[in-house]
């Protein structure tokens, strides 16, 4: 996480938000993580272990907030459902 100036900033308390979609539908409201971020050290680089339920549409939007610092917007790509046949 970033503070306002953009440096790194450690020690905070920062509060993780999901939500997930398909192409066909609209992200829905966001809500709590199970888990929560984990600061590595004091690197001010945090880390998040999303569980399977929040990650059952094609896409998860996880938005990370805390005190003093810039909110932090992560999309990503699932493989759910897997569309792509095997040869």
């Amino acid at each position: 996480m970033r503070d306002v100036f953009g440096n790194l900033a450690s020690g905070l308390d920062v509060g993780v938000q999901y939500t997930t979609f398909n192409d066909a539908t609209n992200p829905g409201d966001f809500a709590a993580c199970d888990n929560s971020a984990v600061e590595i050290g004091t690197t001010g680089v945090y880390y998040l272990v999303l569980e399977t339920t929040e990650q059952t549409n094609q896409y998860t939007t996880v938005l990370a907030t805390a005190t003093g610092a810039l909110p932090n917007v992560i999309e990503i790509r699932n493989r759910y459902p897997d569309t792509e046949e095997e040869e």
